[in-house]
C-alpha cells in the first residue's frame, strides 16, 4: 500500500468509523446534517457556481482572475417553484441555463443564467423531476453535471442511490446508472459526478461505499471501481470529485485531505482503472487544512477550489496542494434588482407572455383593465402556441423587491382545451409585481413571467 505525504493511503479504523457514523445519521432522516458547507462547480470559461444549502442560496462567479468575482446571487427558502430547500449543486449548461439540485424539495430547477450573470433576479425556466423511485423521480439529489459534447443533464439521486439522465428539456431519458447496494455497479450515497474529457466515461463519488465508480456514459454499463470497498487505496468518504487533466481529485471527509488518482487507460484511450498517486492536506482550521472537505472543482489553469462542510470556508490551491488563498468567506443577503424590462400594459388583445424555456405562449387579459390596487381582479388566459394541452396550470404573483407574494390564493379554471380563467387575485401594494404562469407537460413544469406595474 503506498505511503503519501508521510502516511498510508488508507485511513484508519477511526476515520472509517466516522464515515459510517455520518452515513447512519443521514439514514435515519437527519436531513439538515447535509446542509453544512457550500458546493462548488466550475465549467467552460471558468464560470463558477457556489451553492449554500444552509442559507438556501446560489451564486455565480467569474473564476478567471486571481480571485473569484461574484456576478450574482439569489435564493429564498421554501417549497414553491423558484424557492429552494437545501440546494447541493448547480451547473451552467451550454444553452445558458443554471441547473440547480434543489435537494430537499426532491427536484431540479432551471434558471436564466444570463440574468444572474448581470446581477438580476433570474427567471425560473422549468422544474423537473419529483420525488419517487422511478426513472425521472428523485430523492434528495445532491449532485448535477453536464456531459462534454452533449446536451444531457446528469443528476446524482443521492438517497435513491443512482444517477439519472435527463434531456435538456428536463424529461428523463430512461437511462439510469446503478442501484442501491455495495456490489460492483451498485451505488451508496452518490453525491458528486465528473466526466472524462471526451464525455464517454462517468465517474461517481460514493460516500457510503468509500469509493469512486466508473460507468459508460452512453449505456450506463458499469466499468470499474476504486477505493476501500474495491479493496484498493482511496478516500474514506468520497464527498467531492473533480477531474484535473488525466487525474481525479477526491475530497476525502474522513481523511481530512484531498486524494489524487490517476486515470489508467487501455485500448483507444478508454479508462480501465484508477491508480493512487498521493494526497495533500491535513486536519485543522488553518490555511491548507480541513475539517470536513465536502466539494472540489478545478479551473482551466489547474487551480483547485475546496469547500469545507463544517466551517464554510472555500480555499484555493495549486494542483499539487499549495495553498493560494480563500474566497466567499462571507455572503451578504441578496438585494434584488428588477429586470430592465418595460412593465406590461393591457391592450385590446391582451398581453403576450412566453415561457422562459420557450415551450408555451399565453395571451393574458385582466378583468378589469388596468389591474386595480387592493381590489380583486381576474385573468383570462389563452394558449397562443401550437403545443399540446397542458396537464396542469398554476398561477401566483410576487413582489421580488419586497420578497413576498399575494395575500390571496389564485384559482385556475379550465374553460376549454386552450383557455383558462384565473380568479382570486389581489395586489395589496403598489409597485412592481411578477405574475408567474406555470404549465406542466410531460412531467416538466415551465414558467412564463408577466411583469406588471401597479399604481
Amino acid at each position: 500500500m503506498p505511503r503519501v505525504n508521510g502516511r498510508f493511503g488508507r485511513p484508519g479504523a477511526a476515520a472509517l468509523g466516522l464515515a459510517w457514523l455520518l452515513a447512519a445519521a443521514d439514514s435515519v432522516g437527519y436531513e439538515r446534517i447535509q446542509t453544512h458547507g457550500r458546493r462548488v462547480w466550475i465549467g467552460p470559461g471558468d464560470v463558477m457556481t457556489l451553492t449554500d444549502p444552509e442559507r438556501d442560496r446560489v451564486a455565480l462567479f467569474d473564476a478567471s482572475g486571481d480571485r473569484p468575482r461574484k456576478l450574482g446571487e439569489f435564493g429564498e427558502q421554501g417549497t414553491d417553484p423558484w424557492q429552494l430547500l437545501g440546494p447541493h449543486g448547480a451547473v451552467v449548461t451550454a444553452a445558458g441555463e443554471l441547473v440547480v439540485a434543489d435537494s430537499f424539495n426532491h427536484r431540479v430547477q432551471s434558471f436564466d443564467a444570463a440574468a444572474l450573470r448581470a446581477g438580476l433576479r433570474p427567471a425560473l425556466l422549468r422544474v423537473f423531476a419529483e420525488a419517487g423511485g422511478y426513472a425521472g423521480g428523485l430523492d434528495a439529489p445532491m449532485g448535477v453535471a453536464t456531459r462534454p459534447g452533449s446536451d444531457r443533464i446528469y443528476v446524482a439521486d443521492t438517497r435513491g442511490h443512482r444517477i439519472v439522465e435527463f434531456d435538456p428539456g428536463g424529461r428523463s431519458t430512461g437511462l439510469v446508472f446503478g442501484r442501491p447496494g455495495t456490489a460492483p455497479g451498485e451505488l451508496g450515497w452518490p453525491s458528486a459526478l465528473a466526466f472524462d474529457a471526451d464525455g464517454r466515461t462517468l465517474f461517481v463519488a460514493e460516500q457510503w461505499n468509500a469509493r469512486v465508480s466508473a460507468f459508460d456514459a452512453g449505456s450506463g454499463r458499469f466499468l470499474f471501481a476504486a477505493g476501500h470497498a474495491a479493496g484498493q487505496p482511496g478516500p474514506g468518504i468520497a464527498a467531492g470529485l473533480t477531474r484535473l487533466g488525466d487525474d481525479l481529485l477526491i475530497a476525502d471527509q474522513a481523511g481530512r485531505r484531498i486524494v489524487r488518482l490517476r486515470i489508467e487507460r487501455g485500448g483507444q484511450g478508454r479508462p480501465r482503472g484508477l491508480r493512487a498517486l498521493g494526497s495533500w492536506g491535513r486536519a485543522g482550521a488553518g490555511p491548507g487544512e480541513f475539517q470536513y472537505p465536502q466539494s472540489i472543482a478545478a479551473d482551466s489553469r489547474g487551480r483547485v477550489y475546496v469547500c469545507d462542510r463544517l466551517d464554510g470556508r472555500c480555499q484555493i490551491f495549486t494542483g499539487d496542494g499549495r495553498f493560494i488563498g480563500a474566497f466567499a468567506e462571507e455572503w451578504q443577503p441578496p438585494e434584488w434588482t428588477a429586470p430592465a424590462r418595460e412593465a406590461a400594459a393591457n391592450g385590446p388583445g391582451g398581453h403576450e407572455v412566453k415561457s422562459g424555456a420557450g415551450g408555451f405562449t399565453l395571451r393574458v387579459r385582466s378583468e378589469p383593465e388596468p389591474i386595480p390596487l387592493n381590489e380583486p381582479f381576474a385573468l383570462v388566459l389563452e394558449r397562443a402556441d401550437g403545443g399540446g394541452e397542458a396537464e396542469r396550470m398554476r398561477v401566483d404573483a410576487v413582489m421580488p423587491e419586497h420578497r413576498h407574494g399575494t395575500n390571496t390564493q389564485a384559482r385556475v379554471e379550465r374553460l376549454d382545451a386552450r383557455r383558462y380563467r384565473v380568479s382570486g387575485l389581489l395586489f395589496h401594494m403598489a409597485g412592481h409585481w411578477e405574475v408567474h404562469f406555470d404549465i406542466l407537460r410531460e412531467g416538466v413544469w415551465e414558467r412564463g413571467q408577466w411583469d406588471v406595474q401597479v399604481e
